[in-house]
């Protein structure tokens, strides 16, 4: 019992301490994104006679955050974003192409790790489906991200993401030897630049 009071006081006097701080602000950059994986149907010589693969659809995101500073070296940022993702589908065997368009509400809660102006970043996510110009299996994906940003000034900062999507957005069924082969899932991946501005004095 003395044990705990005293991690107990320890705790309430760091938090006392703390100086914990709140800043709102917005943040906007370009989505590179693309479906993970490739898709291959073979003849029954096992040679390849179609070959689809994903490649990356440039776009945008944009928001608001609110940096809760608990100390010099850890910040709780969470954000709601609206993301655009996608893809661009291409068979290399024909001329032709599908830009698949996914628009996302995402809700963050970045784990920004400060040493001086660089910080690492460690970002789950929660994003829900709002508009799309392609049937998907899932409008729900749970996410994480890993990054890197500066802060150039008090208010203003650069930042980058890689994001990887747990959830399959689709389904594909490749021919294997005449025969249709086990189903591949096909998730979303994202690198996101950008800027990030603090209204703080």
């Amino acid at each position: 019992m003395k044990k705990i009071i005293f991690t107990l006081f320890i705790l309430f006097n760091f938090l006392a301490n703390a100086q914990v701080t709140f800043k709102p602000g917005v943040k906007a950059g370009i989505t590179l994104s693309k479906f993970t994986g490739i898709i291959e149907d073979k003849n029954n010589f096992n040679s390849i006679v179609r070959k689809t693969s994903f490649s990356i659809k440039p776009d945008f995101y944009l928001g608001v955050l609110g940096t809760i500073d608990f100390t010099r070296f850890y910040a709780l940022q969470p954000e709601v974003l609206y993301q655009r993702q996608g893809s661009i589908v291409s068979n290399l065997n024909e001329f032709d192409s599908v830009k698949v368009s996914l628009s996302y509400l995402s809700l963050n809660a970045a784990n920004k790790f400060k040493f001086n102006k660089l910080n690492l970043q460690v970002v789950p996510s929660l994003d829900f489906l709002l508009d799309k110009n392609y049937n998907v299996e899932n409008e729900v994906d749970i996410s994480c991200a890993l990054g890197v940003g500066y802060q150039i000034n008090q208010n203003l900062g650069v930042e980058m993401r890689a994001k990887w999507g747990a959830i399959p957005v689709l389904y594909t069924e490749p021919i294997l030897l005449g025969q249709t082969s086990s189903r591949m899932s096909h998730g979303n991946f994202s690198i996101q630049i950008g800027l990030t501005y603090s209204f703080s004095k």
